[in-house]
């Protein structure tokens, strides 16, 4: 089971690529969601995600800062870029 991180300023965003993992990909589950950069920081130590779909434009950190801090402490961990 991956266990996956969704950041994005959109709720609308989140909504729907949240119901779309749950629906496609049996093999993944949302452990956490964050709405800005710096949220995603907080969300990833606490769940330690192996995959963290990031926004780029995000209030505050952005998403490019956001994966350098969580790159440090969870090498691992795989980034999908998503932007509108």
């Amino acid at each position: 089971m991956y266990k996956v991180l969704i950041a994005d300023d959109e709720q609308i965003v989140l909504d729907g690529i949240k119901f779309l993992i749950e629906d496609i990909y049996k093999d993944m589950k949302i452990v956490a969601m964050a709405n800005s950069g710096r949220e995603a920081i907080e969300k990833a130590s606490a769940s330690g995600p192996d995959i963290i779909l990031m926004d780029i434009k995000m209030p505050g950190i952005n998403g490019i800062e956001a994966i350098e801090s969580i790159k440090k402490r969870f090498n691992d961990t795989k980034f999908i870029i998503i932007s509108a």
